[in-house]
């Protein structure tokens, strides 16, 4: 039995105070850009040396849905190497709403350094418009869909989309 005391108590101390198991480096994959990238480690909390015992991986992913323009993560540990790595979604923007990004699930968001000048604009007069409006986009052709400049609604049974004029080759 004081064998079997000593041996839990040794692996605490190894796991949870020793430098053995610490956080030698922190890696985030899948974040748009290297400012992305900092932003994110910031917000994980994980510190090079902290213990790798007392990283949750499920507390770094609900500090991280804090980020907005975050869909979801993952934390996974190596710990004989020391390597954390964060893997990071992050929301794909299909137009703009008042100023902000909005994915197709209705989700307004804002991405860092995303040129929004390509996507097309919702205009409605309520969130409710707005997520009605994707769910349409959502269901036109490609083609279509690539052309669009703007989606208005006006009431739910009322919208208007309009559309890139195609150039008219001469001769």
């Amino acid at each position: 039995v004081f064998s079997l005391v000593i041996l839990i108590a040794s692996a605490a101390y190894l796991l949870g105070w020793s430098s053995l198991f610490k956080v030698r480096q922190i890696t985030v994959v899948g974040a748009p850009i290297v400012v992305d990238k900092k932003i994110i480690e910031q917000a994980s909390q994980i510190t090079q040396g902290a213990k790798m015992a007392r990283l949750e991986p499920r507390v770094v992913s609900s500090l991280l849905q804090k980020i907005n323009w975050l869909d979801h993560s993952t934390v996974t540990r190596d710990w004989l190497h020391g390597f954390v790595v964060i893997r990071v979604w992050p929301r794909t923007p299909v137009a703009t709403y008042r100023g902000e990004l909005i994915d197709s699930a209705g989700y307004i968001f804002a991405l860092p350094n995303f040129a929004s000048e390509a996507l097309p604009v919702v205009i409605s007069k309520d969130h409710p418009s707005a997520q009605f409006a994707i769910s349409l986009m959502a269901q036109l052709p490609t083609p279509l869909r690539s052309k669009l400049v703007d989606v208005s609604v006006v009431v739910l049974n009322s919208v208007t989309l309009t559309v890139k004029d195609r150039p008219h080759a001469n001769g």
